[in-house]
């Protein structure tokens, strides 16, 4: 099992429609953009109140990129910066409810889109995570950001806070990681976690869908592109999507 979890997005409560469809989080992976069950902390960088994954599933242990912080607990959702136990201290320990969204499955998925795509190890389980290489592209990972064909790609403007980190964990791949480029097929996606020091994702997949590599979301198994968070009321907003390209 992954180290923390932070890997699984169950669909609860799901409507069925043709347009759109509801789904629940269920962890923290691609926090801060979405929450699953939370804490309150405090910014130890710009001191603003901010979610924070609970204290007893977020233990990672040290990994490159993210030293001298041995514990990971959230990304501040004011400032980007990435948190540590520090951020804990002298907050309540009530917990939060997850954040519930909507799904358009209509649309046509764009690089930096978030979208929810059954997990090509075990395709009745749906995760969401960020797209960001597309059919055709070699992707690879370099100084936190997304190189892609060798290049490396801007982020927009409102993702400069994420940096991509390289995880290495023994017996598991590093998929698209510093040193590791995949090429993605025409019909096939690259997706990480937008808390990339405790997801799950194409860096570290084990087993891909029948007739595509590990890394790889197949576009059949795209359920489609996150439009809004609709619930709870405090944290709604429609996404920002990049320019199609």
């Amino acid at each position: 099992m992954f180290p923390g979890s932070g890997a699984m997005y169950k669909t609860i409560d799901v409507r069925k429609a043709t347009l759109f469809e509801s789904f629940k989080i269920s962890t923290n992976a691609m926090m801060p953009a979405l929450i699953g069950e939370s804490v309150w902390g405090k910014c130890t960088e710009c001191g603003e109140k901010t979610p924070l994954a609970p204290r007893e599933s977020h233990r990672l242990g040290r990994h490159e990129g993210v030293t001298p912080l041995d514990w990971v607990c959230g990304i501040c959702s004011h400032c980007g910066a990435m948190l540590d136990d520090r951020a804990y201290l002298g907050v309540s320990s009530a917990t939060r409810g997850p954040d519930r969204l909507l799904v358009g499955k209509r649309l046509t998925p764009r690089r930096w889109d978030i979208i929810a795509f059954r997990y090509p190890e075990e395709p009745s389980v749906i995760y969401v995570k960020r797209l960001v290489g597309l059919p055709g592209e070699r992707v690879e990972l370099r100084d936190g950001e997304v190189t892609i064909d060798g290049q490396f790609v801007s982020k927009p403007e409102h993702l400069r806070y994420l940096n991509y980190l390289n995880l290495e964990f023994p017996n598991m791949p590093q998929w698209g990681q510093t040193g590791h480029p995949v090429t993605l097929g025409p019909d096939e996606y690259y997706v990480l976690g937008d808390f990339s020091a405790r997801s799950k994702d194409s860096r570290l997949w084990e087993r891909g869908a029948p007739g595509h590599p590990p890394y790889a979301v197949p576009a059949d198994h795209v359920v489609g592109v996150a439009t809004e968070i609709y619930w709870p009321p405090e944290r709604w907003r429609v996404f920002e999507r990049a320019e199609a390209e």
